[in-house]
């Protein structure tokens, strides 16, 4: 598991307010699909969401 999105934030915040987050998690497009066939071991992606501080 990594931090990186979190480390982003961190950086980020230092230029604009950091309103939260949004996950998106993907699911198959076809019943015989694997769960999350977005790539091999992917199954959510995270929109991050920020705001203009001035």
């Amino acid at each position: 598991m990594t931090t990186l999105v979190w480390d982003m934030v961190d950086v980020l915040s230092s230029i604009f307010h950091f309103e939260g987050e949004i996950v998106v998690t993907w699911e198959e497009a076809e019943p015989t699909d694997l769960p999350g066939n977005y790539g091999y071991g992917y199954d959510h992606n995270y929109c991050l969401v920020f705001r203009n501080a001035n």
